[in-house]
């Protein structure tokens, strides 16, 4: 005891009354932006493809600014601008596969315009190229 007569230990007094300090939450990573301008499929123009999602409407659009090409998709309160420009690269692939724009679909016009495309650019595939299954495309052989 002491001359007091209170016990004192050495842990009294130390921390007494001190708040806990407390570590501070880690800060926040700022999220990267997501691309809303593209490449263009038709022409092959780099970020001349500008995507605009009507969320109001459920309606996500993309049109190149060089060839005027465009499509548009059915969108929700979820879908990004890459959602869209995906969209549209399947409605492409699915157009060249099945060789017919309305069934991947595209809107008559955007199903013409690929047909048009294809056919128009013919000229891309080597005159002397081997097309072993007669698809219309040249066949990669390394």
């Amino acid at each position: 005891p002491s001359e007091s007569g209170t016990t004192h230990h050495h842990w009294q007094g130390r921390d007494m009354g001190r708040k806990k300090s407390k570590r501070k939450p880690p800060a926040k990573k700022a999220s990267e932006k997501l691309a809303e301008v593209f490449d263009c499929p038709f022409c092959n123009h780099e970020a001349t493809c500008k995507v605009e999602i009507n969320h109001e409407k459920n309606v996500g659009s993309i049109k190149c600014s060089i060839c005027d090409e465009d499509y548009q998709c059915a969108t929700n309160h979820l879908s990004d601008p890459i959602d869209v420009y995906t969209d549209w690269i399947d409605a492409c692939d699915e157009a060249n596969t099945n060789g017919d724009g309305a069934s991947a679909g595209l809107g008559a016009s955007e199903g013409t315009a690929v047909a048009d495309f294809i056919a128009g650019n013919e000229s891309f595939i080597a005159e002397d190229s081997d097309d072993d299954d007669d698809d219309g495309l040249v066949d990669y052989q390394p």
